[in-house]
């Protein structure tokens, strides 16, 4: 190569060290700008206090319960976030003055793995030998979201710099030095608390995705980084947790860099996302507060994997009621068959609630014989019978179809009718929380607080998730069989999340 080429390219990669300059000669995107009137603020602010309202401004909506901004000039696809830009324009400065430990909460939607993507790409690009650690406390959001959002911007690079680049699941080399210059990717766990250890470089880019989740000793090990002659530290996260490293950042006496970010404030949220959030929890909840608002939540309800619980203690205590003389029209059946777990037999009136038995050993016979005295008890008609398909409830139908009774077999992994929600089990468990919330009952029974281990979340795609029973099982959380018992009352019952006034013997059963 000539030595004119070299100066060219060495000259070009200096440019580079803007990392602006950097993602609009790879991507052709460019920072959103102010209105001109707020030019020389946005200039002469620190980027972790700049202002919506320096960008746009806030409308009324016809369509959602909240104002949605205008922007002044805003493209997608063409133009960076302003907050977006804000952390980008922060790590710029943080190269040329120093103040290198950054640190963001944020509402979902703002575009914050993109961020951390393009900054990762940019890092090994203009510093030689360098090194980036990337971790995240599930293996779903360091490898599925954040690797593979990496992967994406770096498919769309032009080819002659894409090409200097080697994309494998846990790493991303530089091609002339892979052994000392790459960016890597390592789930975050308290057993294998090495993520942000081993780096040996003269420039280090760390960073911690959904850090809120990732345990304080993931911290401790990454202290070393800042042995390094120059580094830099990024946090992104949902504040999910009011405890940890990730909350301490955030503290008076922090000398973290604080960004702070509200969904609602973002150019490419997505407005029915907020108001989803609205409609299922309210403005005054935690999963509103984390998730939209960008805030901590008001206790420590959300865990390290970012579920919240489905009720709360005093959610459920309130919905207990003294044992009367009811009758229940809609029966759940969760089989169990001869293991630890107990199968659970769940009654349902339109407005109430109770645990009608268990059996700590069962048969399919067993359980069938149980299910449909119930249901004769009750006057409970077939269809409105549901049973846990999966394992030995399906043996169980067939039983009690011997005996006359044609129940519903219901498979809580199917496809739910609500599309806001990533299954069956997901959609049933929410009608739960509607249901008890509206004025819903249950009979006093210990076993009820089985709903306390119930937690949700949303995934990537939006879709609202229950912890699964593996996880639980993990976890050391017994499998919740009355709790589970009890959603599927609510496969069979069309008005089930409408409660009404109780319904005695004698009164109209729905």
């Amino acid at each position: 190569m000539s030595k004119k080429k070299l100066s060219k390219g060495a000259e070009f990669i200096k440019s580079c060290r803007d990392p602006f300059y950097f993602i609009e000669m790879m991507w052709g995107i460019t920072r959103q700008k102010p209105y001109p009137q707020h030019e020389q603020a946005v200039k002469n602010t620190e980027p972790e206090d700049w202002k919506a309202e320096w960008f746009g401004e806030e409308v009324e909506s016809e369509h959602f319960d909240f104002k949605i901004w205008k922007w002044f000039d805003f493209q997608k696809g063409k133009n960076l976030t302003w907050q977006q830009t804000a952390i980008i324009e922060g790590v710029r400065r943080a190269v040329e003055k120093g103040n290198n430990k950054i640190t963001v909460k944020t509402g979902n939607g703002i575009g914050k793995t993109t961020t951390a993507s393009f900054l990762i790409l940019w890092f090994l690009f203009v510093f030689k030998e360098s090194v980036v650690p990337c971790t995240a406390p599930t293996s779903t959001q360091i490898k599925d979201v954040l690797w593979g959002e990496v992967a994406l911007w770096l498919n769309r690079m032009p080819k002659i710099y894409n090409e200097i680049y080697e994309h494998t699941s846990e790493y991303i080399r530089i091609k002339t030095n892979p052994q000392f210059w790459f960016a890597r990717a390592r789930t975050a766990r308290d057993e294998k608390p090495e993520a942000f250890s081993g780096v040996h470089a003269d420039s280090v880019l760390a960073i911690a995705d959904e850090s809120s989740g990732v345990s304080d000793i993931i911290y401790e090990y990454g202290d070393g980084i800042k042995t390094s002659p120059f580094w830099i530290f990024l946090m992104f996260s949902n504040p999910t947790r009011t405890t940890g490293y990730f909350r301490k950042s955030f503290s008076e006496t922090s000398t973290w860099r604080q960004y702070s970010f509200d969904s609602r404030e973002s150019p490419v949220v997505d407005h029915q996302f907020v108001q989803e959030k609205i409609n299922n929890s309210g403005f005054d909840s935690d999963d509103f507060r984390v998730f939209v608002e960008g805030k901590f939540p008001k206790d420590d309800s959300i865990d390290k994997f970012g579920y919240v619980p489905l009720l709360t203690e005093s959610q459920l205590e309130n919905a207990m009621i003294d044992d009367g003389d009811l009758r229940f029209s809609m029966l759940g059946i969760d089989p169990a068959g001869e293991g630890n777990d107990k199968t659970a037999f769940v009654g349902r009136s339109v407005s109430v609630a109770k645990i009608l038995g268990e059996e700590a050993k069962s048969t399919p016979i067993s359980v069938a014989s149980m299910g449909t005295t119930l249901a004769s008890q009750n006057n409970t008609k077939q269809e409105q019978i549901a049973i846990d398909a999966f394992g030995e409830g399906g043996k169980v139908g067939t039983e009690m179809a011997k005996m006359g009774y044609f129940a519903n077999a219901i498979n809580v992994g199917d496809k739910p009718d609500d599309k806001r929600f990533l299954n069956k089990r997901a959609e049933l468990f929410w009608k739960i929380r509607e249901w008890i919330t509206n004025g819903g009952q249950l009979v006093r029974d210990k076993r009820w607080f089985e709903l306390l281990n119930i937690r949700y979340q949303y995934n990537q795609a939006g879709k609202l998730q229950i912890l699964s029973k593996d996880k639980m099982s993990k976890m050391g959380i017994k499998s919740p069989n009355f709790a589970d018992a009890f959603s599927l009352t609510f496969a069979v019952s069309p008005t089930g999340s409408q409660p009404v006034a109780d319904e005695t013997v004698g009164g109209d059963i729905y």
